[in-house]
Order: structure tokens, then C-alpha cells, then sequence
């Protein structure tokens, strides 16, 4: 599965989560995914960088979907803030 692949089947599964609670838990699950893959971290910026330019783009289809893509990128943009920089250490 690419990168690419992986961000779109997230995409799918935040914006149609039941609770924001399920919501941070597909993403903590997905980025663990990358960890434990030893996906370096300026790959794992960028995949959240995909993630929060798709859910821009999204059209929410009702509240919930609405309510998901404002967390969402509200908890992303958090996470990425965490990620190691290039060259730190």
C-alpha cells in the first residue's frame, strides 16, 4: 500500500467516524502504523501534510462529517508539531 493509498483509506475512516473520540484513535492507529514501519519522519509530515489537504478539500456531507473535519485537522496540525523536524535529533 503507498503512502498515498494509506492517507485516502484514513481520509475515508475520520470522516466517517461515529465519535471524535474513534476519529483520534484511527489517527494515533495510523500513525503508529508508519512508526513501526520506521517511516522516517519528515515521510510521516508529509502524510499528515496529504491527510490535512484532503480533508480541505472535503465536502462534508452532514454535522458529524462537519464536526470530524474540523477536529481533525485541528488534532493533525498537533501532531505534526510533535514530529521530528529533518536534522532534529
Amino acid at each position: 500500500m503507498t503512502l498515498e493509498s494509506f492517507a485516502i483509506k484514513l481520509l475515508g475512516k475520520i470522516i466517517n467516524a461515529p465519535t471524535p473520540a474513534a476519529m483520534d484513535r484511527y489517527i494515533a492507529v495510523a500513525l503508529r502504523a508508519l512508526g513501526n514501519k520506521k517511516v522516517n519522519g519528515y515521510i510521516i509530515q508529509r502524510f499528515i501534510d496529504r491527510v490535512s489537504f484532503y480533508l480541505g478539500s472535503h465536502t462534508p456531507g452532514n454535522a458529524q462529517q462537519e464536526t470530524n473535519t474540523r477536529v481533525a485537522r485541528e488534532r493533525l496540525k498537533e501532531l505534526r508539531r510533535g514530529v521530528a523536524e529533518p536534522g532534529d535529533k
